[in-house]
């Protein structure tokens, strides 16, 4: 199982299964929700290095930006794509200025989604790079003892 685990969020179910099986070829763990209470629920029990957001009115429950909202403010970091069909400036600033880590205007491509996730976790993750099957992380060694690290 690849080390890379992607938590989706997407209204559209066939969209979903489209995407994770693209995702999961592209070297990532994925799981799928359909609403919003799952996301925090799966944000609660599963580590996730990145989260795809889906803003649309088709997930029910509890809105994509007030997800964002409540995983900020409980100090969740994980990273986020926005991906909705929201295309307005002000929902795209509107989502970065509250936690998002970036934000694609669908309809997008799956290759585009994929590039954006990387590009993230490569800049605030440690990833170094994401092949299919298999994600790649730098670690750091630390001896308490002598107090040093090596990456």
């Amino acid at each position: 199982m690849p080390d890379l685990r992607l938590l989706l969020s997407e209204d559209n179910v066939t969209r979903g299964r489209v995407t994770c099986v693209f995702m999961m070829r592209d070297g990532c763990a994925v799981d799928c929700v359909t609403n919003g209470n799952q996301r925090l629920s799966l944000l609660d029990s599963v580590e996730c290095a990145c989260m795809s957001l889906d803003l649309d009115p088709g997930l029910p429950e509890l809105g994509g930006d007030d997800c964002l909202v409540n995983m900020r403010n409980h100090g969740n970091a994980t990273q986020v794509v926005v991906a909705t069909a929201r295309g307005f400036r002000e929902d795209r600033i509107g989502m970065l200025d509250i936690g998002a880590d970036d934000y694609l205007v669908k309809p997008c491509a799956l290759a585009e989604l994929s590039a954006c996730i990387k590009a993230i976790l490569r800049r605030n993750c440690g990833v170094v790079s994401v092949k299919p099957g298999a994600a790649k992380f730098r670690t750091a060694d630390f001896d308490a003892v002598a107090q040093r690290g090596r990456i």
